[in-house]
């Protein structure tokens, strides 16, 4: 693994990016300061490296999580999920509902626009947020000027009315007493040397900002958004967003620092200058368009202990990886062999969706699961070995809610691989 000074990193386009590196308190840091922080690491990713694994090589354990399907609680897909307390918080973008499932999978209750203590319905959930600080659960609806809170048990509390900068929010995220909001690049500040994409708040007090950027250079229409930017393991917040090869992360006191840097082959990046230079301004998106194989998105970063899972996307390539950051070692998580220690079932569906208590949560469609039943039932033994909650819902059939899968992964991984 190679390692680079994050005062190098800043001294190039890096330096616009950041801000002039910015510290906490918003005031621009000498050079001095800046060649005294840690190094940033580079992890060197050849995703051209195929291999095939059997899970029990990189899989310490599986539970597969069977959700509760009631007329009240069936729902068709999973677009977000986090963790509340004991609970999962899953929303259904196309249901327009957020659920909450106990860890057990039994169903507890929804929200849902037709929920009677909800005063005025809502029209259209794109993404939810909770703040555990202050046990709010809230979303702005997308069709309308309010935004909606809720407790953590799913109760209506109040709406307000948006305003002129929740209308620039990407997304948001609460660490601690932390609000920490992402706005894409914007040219209407174009009057303004300067914008910034990311902004840490504390009691309604802008803290610090990082990410600037030159907007008469770039815009929001010009560039792809991510379905997601910030990704919340059990001992770290990493935040990633499109064309910028490096990972953030931001310590509990709200401070914004880069964690890594991705490098890729040379065939499989986009220009360095890409996010700076006027001669891509409203050719962005044609450019990633017409380089199908180069990689503009890092995204759904997650640790769990001292491996990465993350996904490379270009406009027609996906890769989905496992990195050990002790042992170098990459493997591809799309190409596995489960066997006797996942009961030859699917450890991961089409996304990891967040993480609980260091496993991977990923869901399983329920017609999936059926079919990899209906596959082993063959095996002498095999219904009898399976948990009892497995063996009900393989009686029920494919008309069920999806099943939460989550996985814990060895410590270290290692094998080998052809040359």
């Amino acid at each position: 693994m190679k390692h680079f000074l994050f005062s190098t990193l800043c001294s190039t386009a890096f330096l616009s990016l950041m801000g002039a590196c910015t510290d906490f308190k918003g005031q621009k840091k000498d050079n001095q300061q800046m060649e005294s922080l840690s190094d940033v690491p580079e992890v060197n990713i050849r995703p051209d490296k195929h291999v095939s694994l059997n899970t029990k090589d990189f899989i310490d354990s599986v539970q597969y999580i069977a959700l509760e399907t009631t007329h009240e609680s069936e729902f068709g897909e999973i677009s977000q999920i986090q963790i509340a307390g004991d609970f999962f918080v899953i929303l259904d973008k196309f249901t327009n509902e957020i659920l909450f499932f106990r860890k057990n999978g039994g169903f507890v209750r929804k929200i849902s626009a037709q929920n009677d203590d909800i005063p005025i319905p809502f029209k259209s959930i794109l993404k939810f947020t909770i703040d555990t600080e202050n046990e709010i659960l809230s979303f702005p609806d997308a069709l309308s000027p309010y935004i909606y809170e809720f407790d953590l048990l799913g109760n209506f509390i109040k709406t307000r009315k948006k305003e002129p900068v929740d209308y620039t929010i990407r997304e948001s995220h609460y660490l601690n007493t932390f609000k920490i909001d992402y706005f894409s690049y914007d040219n209407s500040m174009a009057k303004k040397p300067q914008g910034r994409s990311i902004t840490v708040t504390e009691n309604g007090r802008e803290n610090a900002s990082y990410l600037y950027f030159d907007p008469s250079v770039i815009d929001q229409d010009d560039v792809y958004g991510a379905r997601k930017y910030f990704f919340q393991s059990t001992e770290q917040l990493l935040f990633s967003r499109p064309y910028d090869y490096t990972i953030y992360t931001f310590g509990d006191n709200g401070e914004m620092n880069a964690y890594l840097q991705i490098s890729l082959p040379e065939n499989l990046r986009i220009p360095s200058d890409f996010l700076t230079s006027n001669k891509y301004s409203s050719k962005r998106r044609a450019y990633t368009n017409d380089n199908k194989s180069r990689v503009y998105l890092i995204t759904d970063v997650y640790k769990t202990g001292k491996i990465l899972y993350f996904k490379l996307i270009g406009s027609k390539y996906i890769k989905t990886l496992l990195y050990d950051l002790n042992t170098d070692v990459l493997i591809n998580f799309r190409n596995y062999l489960s066997d006797s220690s996942t009961l030859y079932l699917p450890i991961a569906g089409t996304d990891v969706l967040g993480v609980d208590n260091n496993r991977l949560i990923s869901v399983i469609p329920s017609t999936r699961m059926i079919q990899a039943l209906n596959t082993n039932i063959s095996i002498s033994g095999y219904l009898a070995s399976l948990p009892d909650h497995l063996r009900e819902y393989y009686k029920r059939g494919n008309n069920q809610n999806p099943v939460l899968v989550l996985t814990k992964l060895k410590k270290s991984i290692n094998y080998e691989t052809d040359s």
